[in-house]
């Protein structure tokens, strides 16, 4: 097949530390044309990748996706934690118990942050706005853990681009634990990550260990529209929770991993592509 990946147009070179970059090398391996396709242009392909690494889809890359008939991820154009989240936490007034403090863009908005400089210079203010005391909330993705909604500062109800949660983490004795499911069309799988912090990280995780894909995220990705991505969520009284939406993966730590996600996934390429073309 001739595939064509679409990537923003400021991403002309596409970093090895996306999950789809190892992929690419097997689809090619295996004798498919796969092209990177910088900005929103309609390339003549028998498929077309959406890998554009922003929060929301700018307009002029759906148009070009609605050009083309083959399309993964056609539908994904929105992965705000507003849109996502059931734990959103609006007002300090009713006590809801511990919440957590996070942007409302993927990544902490640090795509959006190098590609759009108008969007640079809001977060920049609204940083400043925040204070000292809450440094790199909006720039470097940090979190804040607060033991009740009623402690939040009000500046930060108000503070466009975050949002407040309630924080209910998985235990596990002294550790705490996040789950990523990592899929492309019908294949898929899911681990537990533990690390000594609340705020797991996958780069500082303790251990990490393979469990079951609850069958209540296939729904989630069927109702998201998402052929290709990774949930990260919890589980809370034994139902899954997300947390976070990703169409863009990525593993900058730890190569092994990504290599052995992109093995596993790259074969559902043809029956995703199949599937597409008779919806």
């Amino acid at each position: 097949m001739r595939i064509a990946v679409m990537v923003h147009e400021r991403d002309r070179k596409f970093t090895p530390n996306y999950i789809a970059s190892p992929m690419i090398e097997a689809w090619r391996l295996k004798g498919h044309d796969v092209e990177i396709v910088p900005g929103p242009h309609t390339p003549d392909s028998d498929v077309l990748f959406l890998h554009v690494d922003c929060t929301v889809l700018p307009w002029k890359y759906r148009r070009a996706v609605a050009r083309h008939p083959c399309v993964i991820n056609r539908h994904v154009r929105n992965i705000s934690k507003s849109r996502i989240s059931s734990l959103r936490v609006r007002t300090r007034w009713r006590d809801v118990g511990p919440v957590i403090v996070k942007t409302d863009m993927n990544g902490g908005g640090r795509p959006e942050y190098h590609k759009r400089r108008r969007l640079r210079r809001r977060m920049e203010a609204r940083e400043q706005r925040l204070g000292p005391e809450y440094a790199g909330l909006m720039l470097r993705s940090k979190y804040c853990v607060f033991d009740s909604n009623r402690l939040v500062p009000s500046r930060m109800f108000r503070t466009r681009g975050l949002i407040v949660e309630r924080f209910i983490p998985e235990r596990f004795d002294e550790l705490y634990g996040i789950r990523c499911y990592t899929f492309l069309g019908d294949r898929g799988d899911a681990f537990l990550y533990r690390s000594k912090d609340p705020i797991v990280k996958r780069r500082e995780f303790v251990d990490w260990t393979p469990v079951e894909v609850p069958p209540e995220l296939r729904r989630m990705q069927a109702e998201l529209g998402f052929d290709y991505g990774k949930f990260d969520y919890v589980l809370h009284e034994g139902v899954p929770v997300l947390l976070d939406v990703n169409s863009t993966p990525a593993s900058r730590y730890h190569e092994r991993e990504r290599r052995r996600q992109a093995a596993f996934l790259a074969p559902a390429l043809e029956p995703l592509v199949e599937r597409i073309r008779q919806r």
